[in-house]
């Protein structure tokens, strides 16, 4: 059968032999302090973050102002990745882009990014493709060339598996 270890011939050793990117946490600026503890512990006390974002987002008798609820989603977002609930932390993620203005690009392509990383997890490159170019074209409008070349990074992760080589090295170019 294939060798699932093999590469391309078309694909540089540049993309071959780097070694797995890692994603710091977006740069969002927490509302409050409930946030700013919650996107703390995201990474080192995953599920205390799930269950401090949840109770954000279903305090009785209120609901959260549209920025809460986008950084509550972020944060549950990013503690469900860290457990490996990538298909849940793909639903926040997107659930946190919806509800970000059309206005944030910067913010909107961040989520997006984050949504099609979850997807590319999954083993969806398809899917998460369609979404970083929706994310990319984002970044750009909010003129963050930064953002825009690490979703490009994200693209090219997504191309190779889809076997379009040469536009996944393009994208690194």
């Amino acid at each position: 059968g294939p060798n699932p270890s093999a590469v391309p011939p078309a694909m540089s050793p540049e993309l071959r032999e780097r070694p797995a990117r890692t994603r710091p946490a977006p740069a969002v600026k927490p509302v409050d302090d409930r946030l700013a503890q919650c996107m703390a512990r995201a990474q080192t006390e995953p599920q205390a973050a799930v269950s401090a974002a949840q109770a954000m987002l279903d305090t009785p008798g209120a609901r959260p102002s549209p920025e809460v609820r986008v950084q509550a989603l972020l944060c549950r977002g990013l503690a469900r990745s860290e457990l490996g609930q990538l298909v849940e932390a793909e639903a926040d993620f997107s659930a946190a882009r919806d509800a970000t203005p059309p206005g944030e690009a910067g913010l909107r392509a961040r989520l997006g990014a984050l949504a099609a990383n979850a997807m590319l997890a999954q083993g969806r490159p398809a899917d998460a493709l369609a979404l970083l170019d929706i994310a990319g074209a984002e970044a750009r409008t909010a003129g963050n060339a930064a953002l825009a070349g690490g979703i490009e990074i994200d693209r090219a992760r997504a191309l190779v598996p889809l076997k379009r080589d040469a536009e996944a090295v393009q994208a690194l170019a």
